[in-house]
């Protein structure tokens, strides 16, 4: 690199680090489930425990009474490691997870650039990471205190150890990195699905050698879901969570009942008859449209860029071309379609999978589109657009945040969902 690039690259990287910190600041309300995590990341932190709330009297999908309270359903890693981070630091719950998130997307500057070095060279590097700067959806994500930013730098780790695993540590460790993501949240399932599809879809003549691999890297991941699995067995009765089929069933208006005080549905044939009839002319196909819709916002030209190199792969003169980004592929597909068969597609499930997009897009545009000319046309219009996206998101909502989506274009209920949410702050009884 001459040192005019590297001046270049050492710019953006001090831009984008410097807009966290400022997001950092400018993250002061709790959103979300975040509140929940902060909770069990104080209860772990100061009583070992993930309890997060002490009252015996409600009814939910298991006996209060007995569990002595309601205890954090989802999966334990942020608020683990948020306890940690306040033993260590004694900062209060809020603060320890946004000191994380704030980490997560630095480290994810970081990650973006070396995937594009190593997929598509310097240029797609810079183009990638100037993106991933100035994206104001990661400059919120990595001040907010969520775990969606980690599980970008998880997505992002798992497509480098996944091209490159040749020998047993490597293997190990992509094993390790499928079990941290169990861990963190049940939608990077979607790793697993890549994982064997990326072994089944590149083994070359030895079929007992991809799945061998399979079995290996699957092994690993069990025994790091193991542990909270024997404890959700403990306290709860299974070693999985209740609360996303229990919220898939109230979606679909299953028949709820509630016996001493514990909360259980009327699951039948039909049931699942209707589900797959819900899925298939309205859950998918709605929420499939919302995030494209918001992917072609947040980014400008870049998304275009992306499905054409998706597109590109399916011909036999680019396959082999195309091959280093099979595995961002397929990470970014079975994100996007289980993302979609859920009842309702968040905003911020946009998150994880918008760097692979930036990676994928400039890689079409750096290599893919003939004539200099449009090349730069392609360039010049997908950064500006960045910014200027950025930049009124900036402006349209008095907090500069949008944990849920909506200013811009609306959300996926035709609402302004953080101005909403603002509103309801203010005006608690509307």
């Amino acid at each position: 690199m001459s040192k005019k690039f590297q001046l270049l690259i050492i710019i953006i990287f001090i831009a984008g680090i410097g807009l966290r910190f400022v997001s950092f600041s400018w993250n002061t309300i709790v959103h979300g489930d975040v509140g929940q995590y902060v909770v069990a990341a104080e209860a772990f932190a100061h009583g070992g425990n993930f309890l997060i709330d002490t009252a015996t009297d409600k009814p939910h999908f298991y006996s209060l009474q007995m569990t002595g309270g309601r205890f954090l359903e989802h999966n334990p890693l942020w608020p683990f490691i948020g306890g940690i981070f306040i033993k260590i630091s004694g900062f209060d719950g809020y603060t320890a997870l946004k000191v994380l998130s704030l980490l997560s997307g630095t480290a994810v500057l970081y990650l973006v650039f070396l995937l594009g070095c190593r997929l598509g060279g310097d240029r797609v590097a810079v183009l990638s990471l100037f993106f991933t700067a100035f994206s104001y959806l990661l400059i919120d994500y990595s001040g907010n205190g969520a775990f969606y930013i980690f599980q970008a730098l998880l997505y992002l780790i798992f497509v480098l150890l996944i091209t490159d695993t040749g020998r047993s540590r490597e293997q190990i460790a992509l094993g390790a990195v499928m079990g941290i993501g169990i861990l963190l949240n049940q939608q990077t399932l979607v790793l697993i699905a890549a994982y064997i599809a990326y072994r089944l879809i590149t083994m070359r003549g030895s079929y007992r050698a991809a799945i061998r691999a399979i079995i290996f890297g699957i092994a690993i991941l069990i025994l790091f879901y193991l542990p909270w699995g024997i404890r959700n067995y403990m306290l709860f009765g299974t070693p999985f969570s209740m609360v996303d089929t229990a919220y898939v069933w109230s979606k679909l208006g299953a028949d709820r009942i509630v016996e001493n005080n514990i909360i259980s549905f009327r699951i039948t044939w039909r049931t699942y008859g209707i589900l797959l009839w819900r899925e298939i002319t309205f859950w998918f196909p709605h929420n499939l449209y919302f995030l494209n819709r918001q992917f072609f916002v947040l980014a400008p030209v870049v998304y275009m860029a992306a499905l054409f190199a998706v597109a590109s792969i399916l011909f036999k003169d680019m396959r082999e071309k195309l091959k280093p980004l099979l595995s961002l592929i397929l990470v970014l597909g079975f994100h996007l379609a289980l993302s979609s068969a859920w009842p309702i597609a968040k905003f911020r499930y946009i998150v994880p999978v918008l760097p692979l997009v930036f990676i994928l897009g400039s890689y079409y545009m750096i290599h893919m589109i003939p004539g200099t000319r449009l090349r730069r046309l392609a360039l010049v219009t997908s950064m500006v657009g960045i910014v200027v996206v950025s930049l009124l998101t900036y402006v349209s909502t008095p907090t500069h945040t949008y944990y849920y989506g909506g200013s811009i274009t609306t959300d996926n209920f035709g609402k302004s969902g953080e101005v909403e949410f603002l509103k309801s702050l203010n005006n608690p009884e509307e």
